[in-house]
């Protein structure tokens, strides 16, 4: 018979036979919304890496699919790139309509 260890001795097994991992010590994903016309930009900041990198990712607002993603050095530079990114979808958009 073979006796199932955890892989990790942190885990443990509790009453109802499920794993349980501990948690870790991570600081909260900051999140900030950017918008120009259409179009939506969600920023995060990722804690976790040293230095921390900053992520944007862009979709049409109200929908799911991300229609850019990108990261920057910092939160400033996100929201620049994500502002750029979105008035230019939004111009060729009018242009397009035009």
């Amino acid at each position: 018979m073979v006796k199932l260890v955890p892989p990790n001795p942190a885990m443990t097994r509790s009453k109802d036979k499920i794993l349980e991992f501990p948690k870790g010590k991570e600081k909260p994903t900051v999140r900030r919304i950017l918008s120009h016309g259409e179009y939506e930009a969600e920023l995060y900041v990722d804690p976790k890496l040293n230095p921390p990198v900053y992520h944007f990712v862009i979709t049409r607002r109200g929908a799911a699919e991300i229609i850019i993603w990108g990261q920057e050095r910092s939160m400033s530079e996100a929201g620049c790139s994500a502002l750029d990114w979105m008035c230019e979808m939004t111009a060729n958009n009018k242009a397009a309509a035009s």
